[in-house]
């Protein structure tokens, strides 16, 4: 089985912007501890009274995925530099 660290793969993906998605009532979610750590531009949506698999919060759930998802899209990566022609 392939397993990998979350922190560790976050680390490397500093230079992206990072949506962490969160459930208020979810206590084993590391979502707001890796948020805080994510040295990155970064956005927190927290789904209030949500468990850990949003049940009966679809909607509140769908509605932050539309936002986090249009903010990613003004948060742009950094374009790589080309270099000059010769």
């Amino acid at each position: 089985s392939h397993v990998f660290s979350v922190a560790d793969a976050l680390e490397s993906a500093a230079s992206f912007p990072v949506l962490f998605l969160h459930a208020s009532e979810d206590k084993t979610s590391a979502a707001p501890a890796l948020a805080e750590r994510f040295r990155g531009v970064k956005k927190l949506s927290v789904v209030p009274d949500a468990g850990h698999h949003f049940g009966g919060h679809e909607e509140e759930l769908r509605r932050a995925l539309l936002d986090g998802i249009a903010w990613l899209s003004r948060e742009r990566a950094p374009q790589p530099r080309r270099s000059p022609a010769p």
